[in-house]
């Protein structure tokens, strides 16, 4: 059913805002100029622990496709001596011949280690690629609100101790606050935002 605009029925509406970055460059302005207020739906998946699911990846994929064009999917492909060792979310280029490639965090910051390491393979050797960490400032779950953004801001600064600037230089970060439309209002998203919605469900 839809009510006031927005779809019912164990789907949830949420929404993109509070964009921030780590750097604020031509390469941060393209790839934010269309996510703020972009809405995207979380689901309650039928398990015990009624897991939440959500379409954030294709939404921010489709907003970015209106100023780059996708690269096939093997440019995604992340290998190592030949083997595959990862694959990207999303990998685009622009009309002036630059390549984003970009991972879409939404839950786990440990994998965040594992999200430079596959940019920093694909982007090395290549000046006109870029990498870019998307991921959300209030990651809720059933015992707090994780701040992934700046997780991946304290990761970026240890790696560029530990490697140096040149080789981090082309990563930068987004982060945005999630918000679900709850009760005829945006609620930023918290544990309790997760529990109504599970006991909805």
């Amino acid at each position: 059913s839809t009510k006031g605009g927005y779809r019912s029925s164990g789907i949830n509406v949420f929404k993109i805002s509070d964009i921030q970055v780590d750097e604020i460059n031509v390469h941060t302005s393209f790839i934010t100029k269309d996510l703020s207020e972009l809405r995207f739906n979380i689901i309650v998946k039928n398990t015990n622990s009624k897991q939440l699911d959500s379409n954030i990846d294709s939404v921010i994929e489709d907003a970015l496709l209106k100023n780059a064009v996708m690269l096939p999917d093997d440019e995604k492909v992340i290998k190592a001596k030949g083997e595959k060792i990862g694959e990207l979310d999303v990998a685009i280029k622009t009309t002036n011949d630059i390549t984003y490639f970009i991972e879409i965090e939404k839950s786990n910051k440990k994998t965040l280690w594992f999200d430079y390491v596959k940019l920093l393979t694909v982007i090395k050797g290549s000046p006109n690629s870029f990498g870019i960490i998307i991921c959300p400032k209030n990651y809720a779950h059933s015992v707090g609100v994780w701040n992934l953004y700046k997780e991946a801001v304290t990761y970026k600064a240890h790696l560029v101790r530990l490697f140096g600037s040149v080789a981090m230089e082309r990563i930068f970060i987004v982060g945005y606050t999630q918000s679900a439309h709850l009760h005829g209002k945006w609620e930023p998203f918290t544990t309790s935002v997760i529990k109504e919605i599970k006991k909805n469900h």
